[in-house]
């Protein structure tokens, strides 16, 4: 088993966004400006040999699915791993960031 790591994802703020084209498949070419806040959620992975499970906390860990619904847990099944996964929610939901 490997060690547990913890990663930090900071909130970003878009300062200016602008449309410059699409690509071949569809999607759109953009330009734009950010700048990383202060805020973090920070994000626990411990390797484990049972099921994964997800924990959140923080305070706005309200309303964060912990099951399938989650990207984290869907990948960790598309990967065939498993792993004890804590984020601690410190970036409000939505809002820009």
């Amino acid at each position: 088993m490997s060690a547990a790591i913890t990663l930090r994802a900071p909130a970003k703020l878009t300062l200016s966004l602008r449309v410059t084209g699409v690509r071949p498949d569809g999607y759109h070419l953009i330009d734009a400006e950010m700048i990383s806040l202060d805020l973090v959620d920070t994000l626990s992975i411990s390797p484990t040999s049972t099921a994964s499970v997800m924990t959140a906390d923080g305070p706005f860990a309200q309303g964060v699915p912990c099951d399938q619904r989650n990207l984290v847990m869907r990948a960790l099944a598309l990967a065939g791993r498993d792993a004890q996964v804590h984020l601690h929610k410190a970036i409000p939901h939505g809002g820009g960031l």
